[in-house]
């Protein structure tokens, strides 16, 4: 097979940070894409394990391959570095511990030529650590057709609302697109770190289109850093990505049309994952009542907390009890809903 090409229709790009479990398995489905005319940018993030040796045989055998090597600084830099040595025509991303469909940059290229797209979205699988289908998820939008007005407004009211709604693996990107608005991932965010890119993306580009099907397998490793038990980055990093929401529908003005929903999604996920992530520090035998006097007194939280009722039905359990709890400044009360979750 001749895999030689001057200009791919899709760059793929992938960041690689000590995945030597499960690089073989990814790499394998990109190689085999349908669609021939790709180039696969692999960046090397520093990794300690042995996934630089196996990512070199891997570009021994595929032209294809190129690799970028860089000091461990996050998958943000990664991705930005990516881009910018990218020579697609679309843009695709894929975490090295997942695996996607042989025909998903086929259908995804062909659907972006077909309705001259700048980014055309699809639907996921979340797995176990074995790639088997936990469950499917689909985009929340209709299909096949470019998105319209209402279509935006829908996406910016649910950004927050359906997990990995905005994740960038699901998505693929006119490259031309991204050159041009020269916004690229936020280096200072560790935690939630595509969100910010997508939502200026999609605002703003003029053509979307999504289909309802899934090519992406998203593997629950528990060793991802999204994943991880106890998160160090994760306070300031929901603190800049709120700061940076707020300035883009500030900007765009649309923050008094959509401040209340936001906040309220700020109370129903950033506080939850706060309060978890305090307890789950390995160096802290029990959580302080200052402690959570703190992050309930943090700006975002305080201001959440105001734009949320008391009561939430729509929420599961677990979140009415945390928000009701919060807003009520049943501190010790919190403290004891966490210790025997715990």
């Amino acid at each position: 097979m001749d895999t030689k090409q001057t200009s791919p229709y899709v760059s793929i790009i992938v960041p690689v940070y000590n995945n030597e479990k499960y690089i073989s398995e990814c790499l394998n489905s990109l190689i085999n894409q349908e669609l021939k005319e790709i180039e696969i940018i692999l960046i090397n993030d520093g990794s300690t394990d042995r996934s630089p040796n196996i990512i070199k045989e891997y570009a021994f055998k595929d032209p294809r391959i190129k690799i970028i090597n860089q000091d461990n600084r996050g998958p943000n830099t990664a991705r930005n570095k990516g881009i910018k040595v990218s020579k697609g025509e679309y843009i695709g991303f894929v975490d090295s511990d997942d695996a996607i469909s042989k025909d998903m940059y086929k259908k995804m290229y062909n659907t972006a030529k077909e309705h001259n797209a700048d980014i055309v979205t699809s639907g996921y699988h979340t797995c176990d650590e074995n790639l088997n289908i936990i469950s499917t998820h689909y985009p929340l939008f209709r299909y096949n057709v470019i998105f319209s007005k209402e279509d935006k407004i829908k996406m910016i009211e649910g950004i927050y609302k359906n997990k990995f709604s905005f994740f960038a693996v699901r998505n693929l990107y006119k490259n031309d697109m991204i050159l041009k608005q020269n916004y690229f991932f936020d280096e200072d965010i560790r935690i939630g770190t595509e969100i910010l890119f997508n939502f200026f993306y999609f605002y703003n580009a003029n053509r979307i289109i999504a289909l309802k099907e899934a090519f992406y397998f998203y593997r629950a490793s528990p060793t991802s850093i999204t994943r991880s038990r106890y998160k160090p980055h994760l306070e300031k990093s929901l603190q800049l990505q709120h700061e940076k929401m707020v300035q883009f529908y500030k900007e765009y003005g649309i923050f008094e049309n959509y401040s209340i929903g936001f906040y309220k999604r700020i109370a129903e996920t950033f506080l939850p994952m706060l309060l978890t992530n305090m307890f789950a520090k390995d160096n802290v035998k029990s959580a302080s009542f200052k402690e959570i006097r703190r992050i309930l007194n943090l700006p975002m939280i305080k201001e959440s907390l105001k734009h949320t009722p008391l009561i939430n039905k729509g929420l599961p359990t677990g979140k009415q009890i945390i928000i009701i709890l919060s807003k009520l400044k049943l501190y010790r009360l919190l403290w004891l809903y966490y210790k025997v979750k715990r």
